[in-house]
């Protein structure tokens, strides 16, 4: 189809083979409309198995299938070259390409839509369901990925190479990779979600142990992206050898009302977390209104931490809430938040988390810590060389108008090469049954600095 905008309905393109597009090939401005058509079983030896459109053609597809169709880039269709064509209510199913784009491939500054469109079970190194490289911006709405598995990145989605994505109320589940199960990003991406779900996806480490890859059963990224801003979206019960929600790099990231609940991270797993986050850039990385809970670090090779939450670059907590989650280790210390750089937490809950020896809520490791008005509640870590609720990192740390109450285990801070300031806080009912040392230790021999003001400590 050259230059046309031919009209087709109910048509079936099945069992044919082409270079460029097995069932249609669209170049040079075509744009047709297409409804109702089934494309099965095409090849393309080149790219696109199921439909080309190359250079500037944006066909309209409504309730179109895309079944078992095979290519080395776009197994079912293949955008390349300003195309943005409109995709509703179609359907994409076991198709294959054997470098990248399983489902759809999109390439070279195309914009595509997508509507309401399913991709189930279909496989590709990257991209299994869709790929989207070279200054792409597809733009996705109540789209649904199932079952789709890269061998390398992005079981449901890959970014990669300046490309960026928007998407809109749309579902992951059950996709595979090794570094993204669900969405997997390279250096340079950029990725805006709103109201989307990632559930039981998951990150499959290739090596023993399990160190270099595994990363991200939900998101994952290799090299930093630009940004990722996610808005009301949920991670639930994914897997990962590190982050079992999300393993990213990144210069921006903005997590708000997200939730991560219900992961589980095997004991034999490396640096096991549920999310795990490096921020490049002088901006911290911020987390408003977001929830964790019931999640399970069951324990890490030694040497390595877990926890619910790691990050390293500075952060920010917003309104969050850490509820009932449990992190277990064999030597390293663990924690429900690890940090190793400058942190701000205010207006957070964290009520009911367990942690191992040795173990604490929160716990850093460099740089300023500042929290307050959060109510630390029920915790229990048994650790004097930790603290049951924070270990103060090296340099200052400011703790106001917070609650301490009902934690267990251990004393409710531990100073290391810290001077640390206590205003406006309430500890009561606690209780340091493992050691008897009462609110606060220090390790001996270091340069700690303890002030205490206004605070109500019953301990």
């Amino acid at each position: 189809n050259l230059f046309g905008s031919p009209t087709f309905t109910d048509c079936t393109f099945q069992d044919n083979l082409a270079v460029f597009g097995g069932g249609m090939y669209n170049q040079q401005g075509s744009s047709p409309t297409v409804t109702g058509c089934s494309f099965t079983g095409n090849t393309a030896t080149t790219a696109a198995g199921g439909m080309e459109n190359f250079f500037q053609s944006n066909p309209i597809l409504t309730e179109c299938t895309f079944t078992g169709n095979a290519a080395p880039f776009g197994g079912g269709l293949r955008c390349i070259e300003q195309c943005d064509p409109v995709l509703t209510d179609c359907t994409f199913s076991n198709n294959t390409a054997v470098s990248a784009g399983g489902g759809i491939g999109i390439a070279t500054g195309s914009n595509p839509t997508l509507v309401n469109c399913t991709f189930t079970s279909n496989d590709s190194p990257f991209g299994g369901g869709l790929r989207c490289t070279g200054d792409c911006d597809p733009m996705l709405t109540d789209c649904v990925f199932t079952s789709n598995t890269a061998g390398e990145r992005g079981g449901g989605i890959s970014l990669a190479d300046g490309s960026g994505a928007t998407l809109d109320g749309c579902t992951f589940t059950s996709n595979t990779a090794i570094v993204g199960g669900g969405l997997g990003c390279s250096e340079g991406t950029r990725a805006t979600l709103t109201g989307c779900s990632f559930t039981e996806n998951s990150a499959v480490s290739t090596n023993s142990p399990p160190v270099a890859n595994g990363r991200g059963g939900g998101i994952g990224t290799e090299g930093a992206m630009s940004s990722l801003l996610l808005t009301d979206c949920s991670f639930t019960a994914n897997s990962g050898t590190s982050g079992a929600a999300a393993d990213v790099l990144l210069d921006e990231a903005i997590f708000t009302r997200c939730s991560f609940n219900d992961h589980e991270v095997p004991s034999s797993f490396v640096a096991g977390t549920v999310v795990e986050l490096g921020v490049g850039s002088n901006e911290p990385a911020r987390f408003v209104e977001c929830s964790f809970r019931d999640n399970l670090v069951q324990g890490t090779v030694p040497g390595y931490r877990g926890a619910t939450l790691r990050f390293f670059g500075d952060m920010s907590l917003e309104g969050c809430t850490f509820a009932t989650n449990e992190s277990f280790s064999i030597v390293e210390s663990i924690a429900t938040i690890d940090y190793l750089a400058s942190f701000s937490m205010t207006g957070c809950l964290f009520d009911g988390n367990t942690t191992s020896t040795p173990g604490c809520v929160v716990k850093g490791a460099a740089d300023q810590c500042t929290i307050s008005d959060c109510v630390f509640r029920s915790n229990y870590g048994p650790s004097m060389l930790v603290g049951t609720v924070l270990q103060a990192p090296r340099n200052q740390s400011t703790i106001t108008n917070c609650t301490f109450e009902g934690n267990s285990g251990g004393p409710q801070l531990f100073l290391y090469n810290s001077e640390t300031t206590v205003e406006s806080a309430i500890a009561q009912g606690n209780s340091d049954e493992v050691f008897g040392i009462g609110f606060a230790s220090t390790y001996v021999g270091d340069a700690n600095v303890l002030t205490i003001r206004d605070s109500q400590i019953a301990d």
